[in-house]
């Protein structure tokens, strides 16, 4: 069946996901098979349609991708304001965006995996004010952030929108805010690229030039968020679901109270279930809430001040999926395989029993290649590797602390370093810091 033969209107609906090479030769489409790559989520309507229009006696089953959030917005089958989700291919009337969610017909843009530093998180703790590079406290070390992204394990990610673009109202990755000339890596200076004025790192990051996404907590902490509910990145205030697809918000990290007991969700949750409006505002009408807060919805400054906006859950690499549960076949965390008993982590030859099970398929390599890894802490002199710190009581994962042996007191990872004699170098400290704080992606 050729593309060309199909209903106009559907070509029409069909053409901004056709790649280029299909749609300047519609006649290569002679294959249904091929077909089926090219079409939109749930097309049981336009199954009826080729049915119905060309006599054709086949039905044909088609399992296709959600569409991206930001491809809703850009061909107008999400109301960025309402939240209205509708698409002949999908539905015969607009429906929410909490059942769009539910069905599959819309996916919600996640940070790709990657255990590293974001800029942000780097400018804030790690890089030098003054000369825009990594530079050791305790050794004649020093790399530039070109260094740090291209290198086999990167410390700092490449691939998360924390660039502000402000003559074209966009973020951008690392990687491209350099393609755009706003950013030269190698000696750590940032151009504005509204004003095309050169700066520092920092300044640009007090500027919220530079900036990771965030959550609905850390928007209105910042006073990114007017009295309107719209969120202010960049010239352009975004709407809620503008603000998600441009990744200024983070859909995945739980930060909203579910209800009354102590569940946190995401931002993505939070709208699949109906806990969160495109609007922006909160629903209250769950369960034993209605009576605690009078039910309706607030906005999200009330929310805020009511507590059911909280800081950011943190993740670590023990919470990681990764080992095997031979019993059943599930995947779990190190955490969980630890205290289900899952893997033995008798101290004798523990880094070899972890690389062992990896060769098994027990374990993802990935995953014990850094715990059995030297992690920058170390006992009487002599290095220790991940596992064997976490098993000693070094690493608090709750608060993403390591454990000074000289207190007993937990501190961050920045003031180990600064310490000096806790987290041995700068590029221990930065990897250190990615372990402690993995994006959630890489837990479910």
């Amino acid at each position: 069946m050729a593309l060309k033969c199909l209903p106009l209107e559907l070509l029409f609906e069909i053409a901004p996901f056709v790649p280029a090479q299909y749609a300047a030769a519609p006649n290569l489409l002679s294959s249904c098979k091929l077909l089926e790559t090219l079409l939109l989520p749930r097309a049981m309507k336009w199954k009826k349609d080729w049915k119905a229009q060309m006599g054709a006696p086949t039905v044909f089953n088609f399992v296709f991708d959600p569409i991206t959030l930001e491809e809703a917005l850009i061909h107008d089958f999400l109301h960025p304001s309402t939240g209205k989700f509708y698409h002949s291919a999908c539905v015969d009337q607009p429906i929410s965006l909490g059942e769009a969610l539910r069905r599959g017909f819309i996916k919600l843009p996640s940070l790709a995996p990657g255990i590293a530093l974001t800029l942000t998180d780097c400018v804030m703790w790690f890089l030098n004010q003054n000369t825009g590079k990594f530079s050791d406290r305790f050794s004649d070390d020093q790399f530039s952030l070109f260094d740090a992204i291209h290198q086999p394990r990167p410390l700092v990610k490449n691939n998360v929108r924390e660039i502000i673009d402000m003559a074209n109202n966009r973020r951008l990755t690392v990687v491209e805010a350099e393609d755009a000339n706003m950013l030269r890596m190698r000696v750590g200076r940032f151009i504005n690229s509204q004003e095309h004025a050169e700066m520092s790192l920092h300044d640009a990051y007090q500027l919220n030039l530079i900036q990771k996404p965030q959550t609905l907590t850390e928007v209105i902490e910042s006073g990114s968020l007017d009295n309107e509910n719209r969120f202010i990145d960049g010239v352009q205030p975004r709407t809620l679901l503008e603000a998600i697809s441009s990744g200024m918000l983070d859909s995945d990290v739980a930060h909203i109270k579910a209800g009354p007991g102590d569940e946190l969700i995401s931002i993505g949750e939070a709208l699949k279930r109906g806990r969160l409006t495109p609007q922006g505002k909160v629903v209250l009408s769950l369960g034993g809430e209605v009576g605690m807060h009078g039910g309706g919805k607030i906005n999200l400054f009330m929310a805020h001040e009511r507590d059911l906006l909280t800081s950011r859950v943190r993740h670590t690499i023990f919470d990681v999926k990764g080992v095997r549960n031979a019993a059943d076949g599930s995947v779990m965390s190190f955490k969980e395989a630890r205290d289900a008993g899952i893997l033995q982590l008798q101290f004798d030859g523990l880094e070899t029993r972890l690389s062992e099970a990896a060769a098994r398929g027990e374990i993802n390599p990935g995953l014990a290649e850094i715990l059995v890894a030297p992690c920058g802490l170390s006992n009487s002199g002599l290095p220790l590797s991940l596992v064997r710190a976490f098993l000693e009581g070094r690493v608090d994962e709750v608060n993403g602390e390591v454990i000074d042996p000289g207190t007993g007191l937990g501190k961050s990872i920045l003031e180990a370093y600064n310490v000096g004699s806790v987290v041995s170098t700068l590029r221990a400290a930065m990897r250190f810091a990615a372990l402690l704080d993995v994006h959630p992606s890489l837990c479910q």
